[in-house]
């Protein structure tokens, strides 16, 4: 399963919880690398507070969000442990699906009978080390 939704919400509730650590998550962890929208939406909403000098806390993140439910949800199931160990598990999931969809795009062209198969090789290998550059 190349996604784990507990490990987002964790990311959003302890940084919501303790928004000292937003520093170190941003290092790791883009917006786009979350699943879920509401998810991606919180976090996009911390950085936002964070970068503005702004006060992080559970009822500003939920105005600024309009959605006090979610917001609430994810902080009722806040783990009390570091966001920077859910955040690495959010990108490494992340980079899985970079990964297979880049193997989806390596294998079109693979197949692609229109192509030399020099062509092929190249291409395909272009898409793949294309995931792997982005480490």
């Amino acid at each position: 399963m190349s996604y784990n939704h507990e490990a987002e919400a964790a990311v959003c509730g302890v940084l919501m919880l303790r928004p000292e650590q937003v520093d170190e998550c941003q290092d790791i962890l883009a917006p786009s690398d979350f699943t879920q929208p509401h998810y991606r939406t919180i976090y996009e909403t911390i950085l936002a507070l964070y970068e503005a000098g702004q006060e992080i806390d559970p009822l500003t993140v939920a105005d600024k969000t309009g959605d006090m439910t979610i917001a609430a949800a994810v902080l009722a199931n806040a783990p009390s442990g570091q966001a920077k160990s859910y955040a690495q598990i959010v990108r490494d999931k992340a980079r899985l699906r970079e990964l297979a969809s880049a193997w989806g795009e390596a294998n079109q062209i693979i197949t692609d009978a229109t192509l030399e198969l020099s062509d092929r090789v190249e291409r395909a290998t272009d898409v793949l080390a294309g995931v792997i550059k982005t480490e």
